[in-house]
């Protein structure tokens, strides 16, 4: 293919894996399933098991966020806490601060405006990594 007509291509990117290093699966499973509600999807994982039990994701788990968007968390103890710069879209921002907070998980302010419309709060999650929740 020619430069020219590799300039005149466009590609229709969208997100569909988002790779995520945990130091254990326990608070990885409780933070993303139980607080944030995210199914595990395991069917796609080559490993072979398909319906995992909690002890069968001791070293890795898929994980579906809503419209297909796949989290596949695997453990590493090396990894060190950073801004993942990742945003989850909700509904209602006071609702899920206090979902999130009734699972224990770290709050870092009150939900700010941060567009006409949009509101939003940082959160830790069990490895103090920073994830960003805005909506409503």
């Amino acid at each position: 293919m020619t430069q020219q007509a590799v300039r005149s291509q466009s590609l229709h990117a969208r997100l569909g894996t988002y790779f995520c290093a945990v130091l254990a699966m326990e608070p990885a499973l409780h933070f993303f399933r139980d607080a944030l509600g995210c199914p595990v999807r395991h069917d796609g994982c080559r490993c072979g098991v398909t319906s995992p039990s909690d002890e069968q994701l001791a070293a890795h788990a898929w994980l579906e966020f809503d419209a297909g968007i796949q989290l596949w968390a695997h453990v590493d103890p090396t990894v060190a806490p950073r801004d993942l710069g990742v945003g989850l879209w909700i509904d209602d921002c006071d609702v899920a601060r206090g979902v999130l907070r009734q699972h224990g998980i770290e709050t870092l302010q009150a939900p700010q405006r941060i567009a006409e419309g949009v509101r939003g709060f940082e959160i830790k999650d069990p490895f103090g990594n920073t994830w960003w929740i805005y909506g409503k």
